[in-house]
């Protein structure tokens, strides 16, 4: 009788295992399914390709990192064996549609984006790194459309301009509006708009599978990252090159591995060529040289080609710098930011008939210039 039992207890067992069975592989089907979704989604890490042109187009943030140069520093010593620019055709304030590039053609629509166009059918860039969504995010909720529309726009002609090759687009997301405290305004209301943005342009880059690197949580590490909450520091660019760098899927210890002096010579050259090239493709004296007033100064035009030897030479100079070395390499004479200091003096009068304007209520504050010798300021 107990053999029985046994048996039948075993039988039993049995039949919920096979009953059970259908639903075990079910479950396993499903769990190796999301394994290969998640494989298949998961993109192997980016690389500049030997002879990539790569474009920086965006607002302030890419704008300012020309003259900081950590991102740059940092994306061409991932590949220092491999010949790739760089050109940065930012501008403060700027939107996907160029607004701000308009100048004196402030009151022709679409003529700043004419600007971007013709810019980006000149450099044919194979790669772009985007960086917009700061100053469009001010315009609060009502403006995302518009910015989502200006955005794929600007990524549509980039593509249809770029003849005989496909463009590869990396997305940054503008930075957290960080708070300094008073005086400064509460960055909360606007922190909520730019979340917004900052996930329409992940959006976008979804759609369109391409790269898309958030910088809106970057980490100062106890230290501010901004100038004024939304303009970033050189900590700041140094921290954003980090991250740029980690979202693109590259490990700290692959980039070259150079000197500390070595990798300011590096940036400084970096500095330099971007002097250069904006100098190139906006010259201060632009309306004289190609604008309504090219009448007066229009043959100084043909010296704007002049620039391209130079920043040739400072290319030259960067693709020696980013290699590793075993020696020593003299370290620059960085161009330093100093602090400002006015070349107008107030002195107060102490005569007799300065005491007398004081009684009077005449103004006694009067400037006092540091000129050059033999010069001489008149008021």
């Amino acid at each position: 009788m107990r053999d029985f039992a046994e048996r039948g207890c075993l039988s039993r067992c049995k039949l919920k295992t096979w009953r059970c069975l259908p639903f075990v592989i079910l479950f396993l089907l499903l769990s190796q399914g999301k394994n290969l979704c998640a494989a298949a989604e998961a993109r192997p890490p980016f690389e500049f390709r030997d002879g990539d042109r790569v474009v920086f187009i965006g607002d302030t943030l890419i704008e300012r990192e020309a003259a900081y140069g950590y991102v740059e520093e940092r994306l061409v010593t991932q590949f220092p064996e491999r010949h790739f620019i760089f050109r940065n055709l930012g501008w403060s304030a700027d939107t996907p549609a160029g607004e701000s590039r308009a100048s004196f053609d402030f009151d022709k629509p679409g003529k700043g984006f004419e600007k971007i166009k013709e810019e980006l059918t000149a450099l044919q860039p194979t790669v772009m790194i985007v960086g917009y969504g700061m100053a469009n995010s001010f315009a609060g909720p009502s403006g995302l459309s518009a910015f989502t529309n200006g955005l794929n726009h600007l990524l549509d002609t980039a593509t249809t301009v770029c003849t005989n090759h496909s463009v590869r687009f990396i997305l940054l997301s503008p930075i957290r509006h960080e708070d300094l405290g008073p005086p400064l305004p509460n960055p909360g209301e606007h922190n909520r708009d730019l979340a917004l943005y900052v996930k329409d342009i992940e959006n976008i880059a979804h759609d369109r599978r391409c790269e898309f690197i958030s910088l809106f949580n970057l980490e100062g590490k106890g230290r501010r990252l901004t100038e004024n909450g939304i303009h970033l520091s050189s900590w700041g660019y140094i921290h954003a090159a980090e991250a740029i760098a980690k979202g693109l899927g590259w490990p700290e210890k692959s980039r070259a591995r150079i000197t500390g002096a070595q990798a300011e010579a590096l940036r400084e050259a970096i500095r330099k060529k971007n002097d250069l090239y904006f100098d190139r493709w906006r010259p201060q004296n632009e309306t004289y040289l190609f604008g309504f007033r090219k009448h007066e100064q229009g043959q100084n035009a043909k010296e704007i080609p002049m620039f391209d030897p130079l920043i040739a030479e400072q290319e030259k100079k960067i693709d020696e710098l980013k290699q590793a070395r075993g020696q020593e390499v003299e370290t620059p004479q960085t161009r330093a930011k100093k602090d400002f200091r006015s070349v107008i003096r107030l002195e107060r009068k102490t005569s007799p008939e300065a005491r007398q304007q004081a009684r009077s209520g005449a103004d006694t504050n009067r400037p006092v210039f540091d000129v050059a010798e033999g010069l001489e300021v008149n008021l």
